[in-house]
């Protein structure tokens, strides 16, 4: 038989100490600075590049606004056409988008979005707008207008700025027949 007064009490060890850390800790620490500063650089970039679409959805909603006056709506609706214009050429090459128009221009938009809204939907009163008199246009309702609003915004959230655009494909867009 064993003796039990020989044995004796087991003595803990003292936890590690929290500093310094092991050398992993180190890797793990600059591999984590690095991730981000990168997050905070391309942040900060995309919100920068971005830039023009927060300005023209501020004045899409000021012309909104001022559409729902129901005594002079044509004169706010005929700065929509100018607007998705100007948001373009923020957006692409002043070669690509400036000679666009007609139906060129509603494919070129849809192409940008993945869409066919401008050419077959409620985008068709983009073109339409240019053209009526501010009385026409004080006659159209809101639910008419409330369409080409939703779209026109959802283009300027979400167009894409790398479609692949090149010069052939805007001498063959979509709509070529119809313009004919």
């Amino acid at each position: 038989m064993t003796n039990l007064d020989n044995l004796h009490d087991i003595i803990p060890l003292e936890p590690p100490p929290f500093w310094p850390p092991a050398p992993g800790w180190y890797v793990v620490a600059f591999a984590t600075s690095v991730a981000l500063v990168w997050l905070a650089v391309t942040g900060y970039l995309k919100w920068k590049e971005n830039r023009y679409r927060r300005e023209a959805l501020a004045e899409l909603d000021r012309i909104e606004q001022r559409a729902t006056d129901a005594s002079a709506k044509g004169v706010p609706l005929r700065k929509i056409p100018q607007l998705v214009k100007r948001t373009a050429l923020a957006a692409y090459s002043r070669e690509t988008v400036a000679p666009l128009t007609g139906m060129k221009w509603m494919g070129f938009l849809d192409k940008t979005l993945s869409t066919t809204e401008f050419t077959n939907g409620p985008g068709q009163l983009l073109l339409q707008i240019s053209y009526r008199s501010n009385e026409a246009l004080d006659e159209l309702s809101a639910d008419q207008t409330a369409p080409l609003l939703a779209l026109v915004r959802t283009w300027i959230k979400h167009h894409e700025t790398n479609a692949p655009l090149n010069k052939r494909w805007t001498m063959e867009c979509p709509g070529d027949e119809k313009q004919q």
